[in-house]
């Protein structure tokens, strides 16, 4: 026992998530219950406080349910995850009664309203029942987990600001599709594009995130409006035209 809980240990230091300095144990970029069964279990695994890490674990298997019904049962990198889920929602495998009204509500949150999102294809779009607000925390773990990553470096929301561009898949800017890029991946189950600012500040960027070959996500990673210059500001104003210009 001892041995495994001295393992999830991180050491002391600050949350990549929230900033908070303390105790940290070891999250999972892409949760453990998120990789079929091709993918390595110990792998991209990132300082976080234990409050953060348990939060993200209830967002985590709340996700896990409606970002699954889409995927095909074989899916690379999401091999066995299908099957999982559904019996998790199956009342006759309940072990008993709290068990079996769990599985009832997992089921009836299958019902609520839908929200879009796009395919990897980035043009087909996908109605999945999930709350805005939960996937735009598991894109802010994206961007933050893999830029301490990439170049130990933690991203502090008081200064910036990550924004997933919801239904602005087909709208990305010439100016992203064609830059240099660094890509990102953990076998088939998750793939990440980055391209950093030019400016030195490699916090700053734009992220293609590709969970399980099927979902497509792009967000922004820029500095909040108190900590631009005017040069950081003009681009951000022209980026926001570019992003709300009409398309034909």
């Amino acid at each position: 026992m001892g041995k495994k809980s001295s393992a999830k240990r991180a050491g002391d230091g600050p949350c990549v998530h929230c900033g908070s300095i303390g105790p940290r144990t070891w999250d999972h970029l892409l949760p453990e219950s998120w990789r079929g069964t091709s993918i390595p279990k110990r792998q991209w695994l990132i300082p976080a406080c234990r409050l953060c890490n348990k939060n993200y674990g209830e967002i985590e298997r709340q996700l896990r349910v409606p970002l699954s019904m889409p995927v095909e049962p074989g899916t690379p990198g999401a091999e066995g995850i299908v099957y999982s889920v559904w019996d998790s929602m199956d009342p006759s495998r309940a072990a008993h009664g709290d068990d079996r009204e769990r599985r009832a509500r997992v089921r009836e949150r299958e019902k609520l309203s839908q929200i879009i999102i796009f395919s990897a294809d980035g043009k087909t779009p996908l109605r999945v029942t999930a709350e805005v607000e939960m996937i735009q925390v598991m894109v802010e773990k994206f961007v933050k987990g893999i830029t301490w990553l990439e170049d130990k470096l933690f991203i502090d929301d008081r200064r910036y600001e990550i924004e997933w561009h919801v239904g602005k898949e087909t709208q990305i800017p010439e100016v992203f599709r064609t830059a240099p890029a660094e890509f990102h991946q953990l076998g088939e189950a998750l793939k990440i594009r980055r391209v950093t600012a030019t400016d030195g500040d490699r916090r700053l960027g734009f992220f293609e995130i590709v969970l399980w070959t099927k979902h497509y996500f792009v967000a922004t990673c820029c500095l909040r409006p108190k900590y631009r210059g005017p040069e950081l500001e003009r681009l951000r104003r022209l980026e926001r035209e570019t992003w709300d210009q009409p398309r034909g």
